[in-house]
């Protein structure tokens, strides 16, 4: 007797090609349902990153305006320059500061006002802004 040629027992199990076709269906629509899930995820994360980049560039001029000097002309010049930026995902990010509006000389020392901005181009929004008061001397 040929193993072979034997017809099929009905006492075997296993999965026939029905059960199989009907479960990748199944899986396909809960990873369709799931899909706007990652979508979503992936733009909060490119979000979360122009954040931060555009946070990280408030706080270097910041910080840049604090080392030139106590010059308040100075200061001015450098607020009068931006250059843009652009973040890891492309987007075009650019600072603004602020005109600084330099005392009368018999006011000195004192602090002026220094407000950053940092736009994102594409999308024409200010997308991270602080202030903070720089000692001027001269």
């Amino acid at each position: 007797m040929n193993p072979y040629s034997a017809p099929a027992a009905a006492s075997e199990h296993g999965f026939g090609m029905v059960e199989i076709i009907v479960s990748m269906f199944l899986l396909t629509v809960m990873a369709l349902g799931l899909l706007p899930l990652f979508t979503q995820a992936l733009q909060a994360s490119i979000a979360n990153s122009t954040l931060a980049t555009a946070t990280q560039l408030v706080v270097r001029e910041m910080e840049d305006m604090r080392s030139i000097g106590a010059e308040c002309a100075t200061l001015s010049a450098f607020a009068a320059t931006s250059r843009p930026v652009f973040d890891p995902n492309g987007q075009p990010l650019k600072p603004r500061i602020e005109p600084i509006v330099c005392p009368a000389a018999a006011a000195l020392p004192t602090t002026v006002s220094v407000h950053v901005s940092v736009t994102d181009l594409r999308a024409g929004r200010v997308v991270a802004e602080a202030t903070t008061l720089i000692l001027v001397t001269g």
